[in-house]
């Protein structure tokens, strides 16, 4: 809310502007959308040192003209875009220049977060499919963390969860496995008292001499913080 409103309000504001700084891209929810769409889309393509801008526009505009979605026109599409993607003029604070042509989010916590609002968007069936296919993965971890965290619906979190806890060949994934339920377990989330205790007794038998030194110390940190 800080970085979607109140900020370029302020800006506007101070800098004695008398027309808004957002005419297409008006919507709070609109701009909240599309960032979450090109967040989501920048941690899959992995462009963390910088995304090229034509992608980035190419990115809202299919996600706003989406029939399912906000269905946008063309035209319309590509005016919410340029107006998302102005950083030079810094309307928001949440992208900025990473190089040329190249354009970012400010703090990977706030890629993160914005990609699990874009996940939480989709049909439960799909969010399990992607959770299954990328639990292992450690790019994935803080947004899963964030999508459970955020879902306040017990059952949904508990499915969730469930895929996450499934068996896991590859050493390596199954410890990225184990933390990314440990911070949900720890953060609060909304799922079940008995997997919540199962989850917390595993972390716990970790810490006490049960797993690596590596992994018993980001297990600490986990319960700790």
């Amino acid at each position: 809310e800080l970085l979607l409103e109140l900020h370029p309000y302020s800006r506007a504001t101070a800098a004695g502007d008398v027309v808004p700084r957002f005419s297409s891209a008006a919507s709070i929810d609109v701009r909240r959308e599309a960032l979450a769409a090109l967040a989501f889309e920048i941690r899959s393509e992995g462009g963390d040192a910088g995304y090229p801008i034509n992608s980035a526009r190419k990115c809202i505009k299919s996600f706003l003209t989406d029939p399912e979605g906000f269905c946008y026109s063309p035209r319309e599409a590509s005016e919410v875009a340029s107006e998302i993607l102005a950083v030079n003029s810094e309307t928001m604070g949440l992208l900025v220049e990473k190089g040329r042509e190249e354009i970012g989010f400010v703090h990977a916590s706030i890629e993160e977060y914005l990609a699990s609002v874009h996940i939480h968007g989709w049909r439960i069936e799909h969010i399990l499919e992607f959770v299954r296919a990328n639990a292992s993965n450690y790019r994935w971890r803080s947004v899963f963390g964030d999508l459970i965290s955020r879902n306040n619906r017990r059952s949904e979190a508990e499915q969730i969860v469930k895929v996450i806890d499934e068996p896991e060949s590859d050493a390596i994934g199954a410890l990225q496995r184990r933390l990314l339920l440990a911070d949900v377990v720890f953060g609060g989330a909304e799922i079940n008292k008995p997997t919540a205790s199962r989850i917390a007794d595993r972390s716990l038998e970790i810490i006490a001499d049960a797993g690596w030194i590596s992994e018993r110390s980001a297990q600490l940190n986990a319960a700790l913080e």
